[in-house]
């Protein structure tokens, strides 16, 4: 038994770099997977130095390619909101 089913069903967790405790918001460990997941799957290699800005280029580009992908039609403005909300902030545009 892992210790998320120690603690039961709905254990939150945070993720290491401080960022759900600093806006108050417990994470789901499945969350920060999928996206680790997303932004390797984008090509973006995280065993060399990158940036904050870089993992947030990369996970608005995969949202937008999943969007595409499901043949959605995407609008600037719809762009612009995506990269405001996958970027948290650090992309403009």
């Amino acid at each position: 038994m892992g210790d998320a089913e120690r603690r039961g069903r709905g254990a939150l967790r945070r993720p290491d770099d401080g960022a759900g405790p600093a806006r108050g918001a417990p994470v789901r460990r499945a969350a920060v997977t999928t996206g680790v997941s997303g932004v390797l799957y984008s090509g973006l290699d995280l065993t060399k130095k990158t940036n904050a800005k870089k993992v947030a280029e990369s996970g608005a580009e995969i949202a937008s390619g999943l969007c595409r992908g499901a043949r959605m039609e995407l609008n600037p403005q719809d762009g612009a909101a995506i990269r405001a909300w996958v970027g948290g902030g650090l992309l403009k545009g």
